[in-house]
């Protein structure tokens, strides 16, 4: 009897799953227009060497000059590239209680448009490589080349 009675709970939703599928409106679904997008393309050699340019600020663990100097660059290049730069400067603090100056840096292209795309991202490394395979590099800073997810 519950074999049953399960049997018919199932036809019964499946039932109202095919039934709630269905297109009373005869005229067949259109897809949506399609829409052409410019997107730049990306030079590897470029972008590997803004990496480069990167990383030889050496590790840029806030507060330090590497971070500062990092984030300059990071700044001069967007500005050279036509972006709007807006700087929010605050005071920062780790977890251990170390008090630092601090940044967001904000590139805009085209801000008055309605529609456009949001990228975000950190250029700061951690103080230190606690999460090492060598034990012995735990308490160096992280060099920053990629980020600690992509191990």
């Amino acid at each position: 009897m519950t074999r049953m009675r399960n049997s018919l709970i199932l036809l019964f939703f499946i039932s109202v799953l095919i039934y709630s599928c269905k297109n009373d409106n005869k005229k067949p679904i259109e897809p949506p227009p399609s829409v052409r997008l410019k997107v730049p393309t990306i030079n590897k050699d470029s972008a590997y060497a803004y990496v480069k340019a990167q990383v030889s600020f050496g590790p840029r663990v806030p507060g330090t000059p590497a971070h500062k100097l990092c984030g300059d660059y990071i700044i001069t290049k967007c500005k050279e590239f036509g972006a709007e730069v807006i700087e929010q400067k605050f005071d920062g603090q780790t977890y251990t209680g170390i008090k630092f100056n601090a940044r967001n840096i904000i590139a805009s292209y085209n801000p008055t448009l309605k529609n456009r795309v949001l990228l975000v991202s950190h250029w700061d490394t951690r103080f230190e490589s606690d999460h090492d395979k060598d034990r012995t590099k735990i308490k160096s800073p992280v060099i920053g080349a990629d980020d600690g997810a992509a191990e």
